[in-house]
């Protein structure tokens, strides 16, 4: 066997290494799709209280709804609120973070009655 990789090491340098690229690519998604289905999974990050700290896309995930039903009881569209916290978005608002909680909480538990939380 290290005499066919050497082979081809001395054959096919560029190959061997766009091989090898792709196969780290391919590991590291593949440990990222793991690791986020296995904490996803977990009930223990079903409906948590949202906090300060978590972004509209964490909210989503964790009340199983789209990304663009939090958007929209935020008020904010598009990448608006991508990578901000609900602490920033409520200062940014002039609103509580209670305020905030309240109306995106609502606004998931309208859309699952609706039937419009992912699949």
């Amino acid at each position: 066997m290290m005499a066919t990789f050497k082979q081809l090491w001395r054959s096919h340098k560029l190959l061997v290494l766009a091989f090898l690229v792709a196969l780290t690519v391919t590991c590291f998604f593949a440990t990222r799709f793991v690791a986020s289905s296995i904490y996803w999974a977990d009930p223990a990050h079903r409906d948590v209280q949202i906090e300060g700290w978590m972004t509209p896309g964490y909210v989503a995930r964790s009340y199983r709804v789209s990304p663009r039903v939090v958007e929209t009881a935020l008020g904010l569209d598009g990448f608006a609120g991508r990578g901000r916290t609900m602490a920033d978005i409520a200062e940014s608002q002039g609103k509580s973070l209670e305020v905030i909680r309240a109306d995106v909480v609502a606004a998931a538990i309208a859309a699952r009655l609706l039937g419009s939380a992912p699949r």
